[in-house]
């Protein structure tokens, strides 16, 4: 009986030592990327750097009230209200589409987002994506814009993404952002000027942090 402990003694010692080997041969890879930025797809009515998990389908119901000045005539706000229908859907882990139909100006409208880059915990300070967007503006009277054609109800967006985890209460985010109607003439001097604020904006900050 003594000899049959020892035996099972000595195994299980053999065994835990063949376990500490193999353990020791496997390397842990530790994550490097900031997670968690953001814990929703949008800030309020930005945009973040958040996207759907792949083969994942959001559908997101939101409503955006009116004017409260009139007070209890249009129950602060919520006769006015508008409602938008959202549907998301995650293609990989750095793209995600969109479709969605609101109420304001009966917009439908398609768009993407990419992840460009993953803040990471000592390395690239940042977490970049890239929001695109087409929408299609159908509430505009053929009446009053009688040489209207379908091209001039589009309008176009594209938002550059740049946020950063400074703690795990705080968070911050930079949403420099391109907007075009077809039906109004676009400004293309406008345009370099805040690109060239935008740049310097970022210089600085980047002379900051070093």
């Amino acid at each position: 009986m003594k000899y049959l402990i020892t035996t099972i003694i000595a195994l299980f010692a053999t065994y835990a030592t063949a376990q500490d080997d193999l353990l020791e041969g496997i390397e842990i890879e530790e994550n490097k990327e900031v997670t968690s930025t953001w814990k929703s797809l949008k800030v309020v009515n930005f945009e973040t750097t958040k996207l759907v998990a792949p083969k994942e389908l959001q559908v997101v119901i939101s409503h955006r009230f009116g004017s409260v000045e009139n007070g209890i005539d249009d129950l602060f706000g919520l006769d006015n209200a508008v409602t938008r229908f959202q549907f998301v859907y995650g293609l990989t882990d750095w793209m995600h589409i969109e479709a969605s139909r609101s109420g304001f100006n009966k917009t439908y409208q398609l768009a993407t987002k990419f992840k460009l880059k993953r803040q990471e915990k000592e390395g690239f300070p940042f977490s970049i994506a890239l929001f695109t967007a087409i929408d299609a503006n159908t509430d505009l009277d053929d009446a009053i814009y009688p040489k209207l054609e379908f091209v001039d109800r589009l309008g176009y967006t594209a938002q550059f993404i740049i946020a950063q985890k400074i703690s795990k209460r705080l968070s911050a985010q930079l949403s420099p952002t391109f907007f075009h109607q077809n039906i109004f003439h676009f400004d293309y001097n406008l345009l370099i000027i805040h690109l060239n604020a935008l740049a310097y904006l970022l210089m600085l900050y980047l002379n900051y942090l070093h």
